[in-house]
């Protein structure tokens, strides 16, 4: 057999056309060439697809049936849900594909709609020719597919395996297939996430057998031919789209050309008529001081005449003082004191004059209403009164509702105002299909309340009261989860209401996360309460025969509680998904917190609060109310005053050891205040948490105003007396100190602004490592710190906290535009100021030179890294241009100069140091990186291959640069060296379009790889071939820290300070590069030696104290 036979022109030329069905989906496209190939060379019999989805692959194999006319039946097996890997999906895809299938192939093809286990019970055993597997990709998942279809393959069956090279993740295809081709002949390609082909049956097709038989360099020759053309549709395709975005670009452009244009114009207009004016008020101005000399001259005559009226003011002041003497001799006299009755009489007269004339006005309204509709015109002046008078009832009831409802914080909201353009986004988004909820119904309410001029809240209320009478008279129950071991006791108080508690009871009864009981105490409602709690079936109720108050009834059901914690929850409020697990998960994080609180939103989309501040006065205030949901202040963890006792998490033998809420306070207001302050002095701590947030009604059971005021007034004057000493350390009531106060901290912790490009991502490399291992030694001194994103600033806020601690405050959403107003806003609360990378603190020096007030008392900090022009003057002579003296010089000089405002300067070596100090800076820190070894017991012989490490985006980088020098000048010296040729594993996101044509049977682009120690253990060599860069390789101390040595280039030996064949080894060119990778990969003492080697400079270089001191010195010496 021989290639010509299975490679000829009948078979090949098709390879080359576009299939007519390309996906969104482009992860198989690189093999859709192969595909045509193996229908035409192999003409299976019964073709079947575990893993259709958008049909990319399968619509191929139909397409080439079709074309090459091999009288196949096809079946494209897939339950068209999705699973974690590939996403989930509704059934549009499914849709979709079969409008598109049905027309063309339905003749000889079926697509089914089955779990694949399910589907396998219908074909017969020995009835499957060619098998395509691509559905979950773990490695339980693929293999249970393939014993399940294994009984099911003929004798010439053949089986295709998709994403053998992809490790990521919980991907284990690639184990799978390392287990399979031990048995099997096989093929592979590693294009486009790998393509496994492996002959199950006995007697497989000869086109297979030739195939999987294949040695190299054939097999590498076949390899490269599939993976090219396989390569050049996806280029082809993507050619096509950049087309077209080329072409949206374009127009955009033209547009943007003309209206710069039209710009230009109005600008000139306007230019030339500020000219004209400026002359205008330069005649003005003339005008002007002609006047201000002669008026200069009238004000003398003034001054002259006000020192005359000066003299007359103060005689008439000393008789002013003698008849003020003369008046309250009066008001002491007996006369004045015996007329009193007298003036009192008199002063009364008016007021029952008005009292009196009160029924008279009302019967004469009364009349008018019936008289005036029967004359012309007279029905026009009823309504207009009517309107008039109804306008000043609801004025008056509005104040009266502020007036009852001010809780003790003395903060309250106007909703009835509000401009409907706000709250129109939320109504979209609350109108997208979701369910009706709380959550979402209440913003379309606060937009009806809005435009009609009602009150919000009776909106609300009267919503619910209708789903209240229809839940009441229909079937439904509330079943409310009741845990034998319960891990938290929710309570519930509740006095009339109804109609709000009712969905509050139903955001619990989905809560299925969490193991709970729910307590209520029914404090003797009056309204439809009792007829709701007739139909809650799980919870522990008691009906209190009077309302004994809040307090008191929270007290009465945590006696009853069996759970590990208990929870306070306000009736007229709703759990969002995922809120008691956040919440619990955070009490359970540290046995120190006391009570966890959250975010608490209000009917209209805005926070209530987000934690609470106790000032020294003992008032109170709900931090960032009327915010947004997602404002950046809101959206991390931390150490708070008090909660609110509308959703408040606490340990239940917490809760004991304090004795509950004092009873002193009862029948309410700062009960939960109080307890929250006698923790803390407990030495417990109270923690806000982000992910938990609730919607909440406010003020859902508030009592009468002038019994609140006055309760809130006594309970003031004890808390006050009760917490004095605690007192006296809080902040002062006064905006400037909110930004201090809402964050309960050491009094000695320091407030850190930290400005770097963006969030520090470790996986991406350039310094972010570093960079996340300084905020969080920052984190660990017990320090405050914000984080400010300039270049990116808008990651998700899933994203952050899964690579930062949740404790660091993201000031997420400003970005460059926004630096200024922030910092000018905000630099005064903060101790210390970071600066990294010099573009950054290019920004900041002109924001520094323009408002250097604004840092006075700020220790700025530049965390330099590196002299970057280094950089750019190596790239310049590697390239064969090198920069002249003078350039290079000011190139330096330049960047040196950036850090004049700051106190400190961080470099990552002892070289860049030089450089900084060289410039006159004499404060300068050396902070490398922060690594532990970790070296596994993996040996030598055990090892294969070298390994690569590092983000590709750009192609202009160092690390593309240094990879394509490395693949194209030192790898085939490397192979041509050794008996074996090495297959070189590249770890890290691959954007740059280079790259990916390196892919090939020996290099292989795994992509990013969450965890990268496996891959570690099994690699025998790391190689850094940078030919240009600034600062130190974080990706080499990383290597050294698991134990793998590492061959580079000069200059990174020289930037890490290590010694040539003692910590690693050095190629000074391509070939010299390929002899120490060919010494190393097979001399075991040398590698060991290395090894040892590096590990002690790792020690030296990157020690976690000494990282942590260095750290400290920059925020405070």
């Amino acid at each position: 057999m021989s290639a010509d036979q299975f490679l000829s022109f009948e078979i090949t030329a098709p390879l080359f056309a576009k299939p007519k069905h390309l996906t969104q989906t482009t992860a198989w496209h690189g093999h859709l060439p192969f595909a045509r190939w193996i229908v035409a060379a192999a003409k299976p019999g019964v073709l079947v697809e575990l893993g259709v989805h958008e049909g990319a692959s399968y619509c191929t194999f139909c397409e080439s049936v079709e074309r090459f006319g091999t009288n196949t039946k096809c079946y494209g097996v897939d339950a068209w849900e999705g699973d974690h890997q590939a996403g989930f999906y509704g059934d549009q895809v499914l849709k979709a594909l079969s409008a598109y299938h049905g027309p063309l192939y339905s003749s000889f093809s079926t697509l089914v709609q089955k779990w694949f286990a399910d589907a396998a019970q219908d074909f017969d055993d020995g009835s499957i020719d060619l098998l395509h597997i691509d559905g979950l990709h773990t490695y339980d998942a693929v293999k249970a597919d393939f014993e399940a279809y294994l009984p099911k393959m003929s004798k010439s069956g053949v089986i295709l395996f998709h994403d053998t090279v992809v490790r990521h993740g919980d991907f284990g295809v690639w184990a799978l297939w390392e287990e399979l081709t031990k048995k099997y002949p096989h093929f592979e390609f590693t294009h486009s996430n790998g393509l496994g082909v492996l002959c199950v049956g006995e007697t497989p097709p000869p086109a297979l057998s030739w195939l999987c038989g294949l040695k190299d360099p054939l097999r590498g020759e076949v390899h490269d031919f599939f993976a090219n053309i396989g390569n050049r549709l996806i280029w082809e395709t993507e050619e096509s789209r950049i087309r077209d975005r080329l072409t949206v670009m374009e127009t955009s452009v033209n547009d943007q050309q003309s209206k710069m244009r039209w710009d230009n114009e109005f600008l000139n207009t306007i230019l030339q008529s500020r000219l004209d004016e400026s002359a205008a008020l330069r005649d003005e101005l003339r005008r002007l001081f002609a006047d201000f000399k002669t008026q200069e001259a009238k004000l003398a005559e003034v001054f002259v005449e006000l020192d005359l009226k000066n003299a007359e003011i103060e005689k008439l002041s000393n008789l002013a003082q003698a008849l003020q003497s003369e008046i309250f001799a009066l008001r002491n006299s007996t006369s004045w004191k015996v007329t009193k009755p007298l003036r009192y009489v008199r002063s009364r007269n008016f007021a029952g004059l008005k009292a009196g004339l009160k029924p008279v006005v009302k019967f004469g309204w009364h009349v008018a209403r019936k008289v005036l509709p029967l004359v012309p015109g007279g029905q026009k002046v009823v309504d207009k009164i009517t309107a008039s008078r109804i306008r000043r009832f609801e004025e008056t009831e509005r104040q009266k509702f502020q007036d009852e409802h001010t809780p003790h914080y003395f903060i309250g909201q106007d909703l009835t105002n509000i401009d409907p353009a706000e709250v129109t986004p939320l109504v979209t988004r609350a109108l997208s299909g979701a369910p009706a909820t709380t959550q979402n119904v209440a913003p379309i309410i606060t937009e009806i309340a809005a435009l009609s001029g009602h009150g919000t809240k009776d909106l609300f209320r009267s919503f619910q009261k209708d789903r209240l009478n229809e839940f009441l008279e229909s079937e439904d129950l509330v079943r409310l989860p009741n845990a034998f071991s319960p891990k938290v006791s929710i309570i519930l108080v509740l006095y009339n209401n109804a109609e709000l508690t009712l969905p509050c009871l139903k955001s619990l009864q989905s809560e299925r996360d969490v193991t709970l009981e729910v307590i209520i105490i029914d404090n003797a409602s009056s309204d439809r309460t009792h007829e709701l709690l007739e139909k809650v079936k799980g919870a522990k109720i008691v009906k209190n025969d009077e309302n004994v108050g809040f307090l008191l009834a929270v007290n009465q059901a945590a006696e009853m509680a069996r759970g590990e914690h208990i929870l306070l929850f306000n009736n007229d409020a709703t759990m969002r998904p995922g809120t008691l697990e956040a919440a619990i998960k955070r009490l359970d994080s540290d046995p120190g917190i006391g009570a966890v609180g959250g975010r608490i939103m209000l009917l209209d989309g805005r926070l209530q609060e987000a934690g609470s501040i106790v000032w020294n006065d003992g008032t109170c205030l709900g931090y960032a109310r009327g915010d947004d949901e997602d404002a950046p202040h809101v959206m991390f963890v931390r150490d708070v005053d008090y909660c609110s006792g509308a959703f408040l998490l606490t340990p239940k033998k917490v809760w004991e050891e304090l004795g509950g809420f004092d009873t002193i306070y009862a029948p309410a207001y700062y009960e939960e205040t109080d307890y929250c302050m006698r923790l803390w002095e407990k030495g417990y701590r109270v923690v806000y948490d982000p992910k938990a947030i609730i919607d909440h009604f406010e003020f859902g059971s508030a009592a009468k105003s002038d019994w609140a005021i006055a309760q809130q007034q006594k309970n003031h004057i004890v808390f006050k007396e009760r917490h004095k000493d605690s007192l006296a350390a809080q902040y002062a009531p006064s905006e400037d100190n909110i930004s201090k106060a809402r964050i309960r901290g050491r009094k000695n912790a320091l407030s850190v602004l930290m400005v770097d490009d963006r969030v520090p991502y470790r996986h991406m490399g350039s310094g972010y490592p570093r960079a996340a291992d300084i905020v969080e030694a920052i984190i660990a001194m017990g320090h405050n710190l914000t984080h400010y994103p300039l270049q990116f600033p808008y990651d998700a806020w899933d994203s952050i906290y899964a690579s930062l601690p949740d404790n660091v405050e993201i000031a997420r959403g400003f970005g460059v535009t926004g630096f200024e107003e922030y910092l000018v806003q905000n630099a005064a609360r903060y101790d210390v100021l970071i600066i990294s990378r010099p573009h950054n603190m290019a920004i900041f020096k002109k924001i520094f030179d323009k408002n250097p007030d604004a840092f006075s008392g700020v220790r700025i900090v530049y965390d330099a890294e590196a002299v970057f022009a280094n950089r750019d003057i190596s790239k310049a002579e590697m390239l064969g241009k090198p920069m002249s003296m003078d350039r290079a010089t000011t190139l330096v000089s330049e960047e040196i100069s950036l850090a004049q405002p700051a106190s400190i300067i961080a470099t990552v070596s002892g070289e860049e140091a030089k450089s900084f100090r060289g410039g006159g800076k004499a404060v300068v820190e050396i902070l490398g990186h922060k690594l532990e070894a970790k070296p596994s017991d993996v040996p030598f012989s055990a090892r294969r291959n070298l390994l690569f490490v590092g983000a590709l985006v750009a192609d202009d980088t160092p690390n593309v640069d240094s990879l394509v020098w490395f693949a194209n000048e030192v790898l085939p010296k490397v192979n041509l060296s050794l008996e074996q040729p090495l297959t070189l594993q590249v770890v890290g996101k691959v954007e740059s379009g280079t790259v990916q044509t390196l892919a090939s049977e020996h290099i292989h682009l795994l992509g990013r790889v969450e965890n990268l120690d496996e891959i570690y253990d099994q690699s025998r060599i790391f190689i850094a071939p940078t030919r240009y860069a600034a600062g130190i390789p974080h990706k080499v101390h990383e290597a050294a820290a698991h134990g793998l040595p590492c061959v580079a280039t000069e200059l990174i030996a020289r930037q890490l300070g290590w010694a040539h064949d003692e910590a690693i080894l050095v190629g000074k060119d391509a070939t010299e590069f390929a002899a120490q990778i060919a010494r190393l990969y097979q001399d075991e003492e040398l590698w060991t030696k290395i090894r040892a080697g590096s590990l002690q400079k790792l020690a030296e270089d990157c020690a976690p104290d000494q990282f942590d001191a260095t750290v400290a010195r920059l925020l405070t010496e």
